[in-house]
């Protein structure tokens, strides 16, 4: 019978040396045959905070006061909570626009009931 290494059997029946050091020979690894007793200290917490992964980086904007957008890759700047610069994932199969549509009917939110805005460059 063979034994696979990561297979069931593996847990009922002891690892066949011969094997592991046939795989270690095969592919130029060192078979340490003595067991190590000692083991590292375990880390510090606070250690663990400080080489912690960033989490997703996102581009985020805020409006300065002339209205243009400042990019930034803070969640927050100063008390002001910044934007999201991405736009919303879009989907054909959309199935509430138009609620979506009604609702901004409703409070005057439309484009075509807005005030005429100025297009930049022209």
């Amino acid at each position: 019978m063979r034994h696979h290494i990561g297979s069931s059997t593996s847990q009922r029946h002891p690892p066949n040396r011969e094997l592991f050091s046939s795989i270690a020979i095969q592919s130029n690894l060192h078979l340490n045959t003595t067991p190590s007793t000692q083991f590292p200290p375990p880390p510090n917490p606070q250690q663990l905070t400080l080489f912690r992964a960033p989490a997703n980086m996102h581009l985020m904007y805020t409006l300065d006061a002339a209205g243009k957008r400042i990019y930034t890759l803070k969640k927050v700047v100063g008390a002001e909570v910044t934007k999201s610069a991405h736009p919303a994932r879009f989907s054909p199969d959309d199935k509430y626009s138009r609620h979506r549509v009604t609702l901004k009917k409703r409070y005057g939110l439309l484009l075509t009931q807005q005030k005429s805005r100025v297009v930049l460059g022209q």
